[in-house]
């Protein structure tokens, strides 16, 4: 008979992308509703899902989705882990879920900001950090996918893993240093506690030079200043959490 040995540990990541559409004028406001209907379309956030499943090494057991109007999306997927009881008599809980949320927020005159939340729970072996691989843009100047300008992930750990008995407890925490190295997306803070409370909170963004470029490709009347109101505007309302 195989050594029980059942890990009750999960690794979860809400990520969080911030994506601006200027709606100064008429033409930019026009372009925008279009560029926000083809880049978070359903279907292709679907399939991001799907990616992200691959790269966690989880195998998806159902699916949904659901459409609102005017705007918004929203998926839920139930995994398991590819590993079953083997050799070493090790396993895993197999609820996991994969879900994602799409919002539009108005509040600014000059922009509309697209809000994408994807909460990623796995029970797998793999890096949870690797799922953000499948949603970092290849290329800034895509019109059919997200290409956002601020980026949070929120990484919390529950559970115990151990070694050969209940008093060796294993901290082998994920690594985030890897996933946002060769992008344009560059480091703007690490709130790292996992050691404290098994949690960690990292900010990445776009520079303003890679923002302003990415919207004139889209065809946007756009200048330096209104792409610094911008970042302003996504660091101050998206990366802060209460008065000092």
């Amino acid at each position: 008979m195989l050594e029980k040995k059942i890990s009750n540990l999960s690794t979860t990541l809400i990520v969080n992308s911030y994506e601006c559409f200027p709606i100064q004028t008429d033409e930019n406001e026009k372009k925008s509703h279009k560029l926000i209907r083809e880049k978070y379309d359903a279907t292709d956030l679907i399939s991001t899902s799907r990616a992200i499943s691959s790269l966690i090494g989880t195998e998806i057991i159902g699916e949904s989705k659901f459409t609102f109007e005017p705007f918004g999306d929203s998926g839920a997927f139930l995994i398991k882990a590819r590993e079953s009881l083997s050799n070493s008599g090790v396993t895993h809980l197999k609820e996991s879920h994969i879900s994602f949320h799409t919002y539009v927020e108005n509040i600014n005159i000059e922009f509309l900001v697209v809000r994408l939340e994807y909460h990623i729970c796995s029970c797998s072996e793999y890096n949870v950090y690797d799922s953000v691989k499948a949603i970092i843009p290849i290329l800034l100047e895509s019109q059919n996918l997200p290409t956002p300008d601020l980026i949070t992930l929120d990484y919390i750990r529950r559970g115990a893993k151990f070694s050969n008995t209940s008093n060796e407890i294993r901290f082998d925490y994920h690594d985030a240093n890897e996933v946002f190295k060769k992008t344009n997306y560059r480091l703007i803070n690490d709130n790292d506690l996992i050691h404290v409370n098994g949690t960690r909170q990292i900010f990445l963004s776009l520079d303003k030079m890679d923002i302003l470029t990415k919207l004139k490709t889209f065809g946007y009347e756009i200048s330096q200043s209104d792409v610094e109101s911008f970042i302003i505007f996504l660091q101050r309302s998206y990366c802060s959490f209460g008065e000092d």
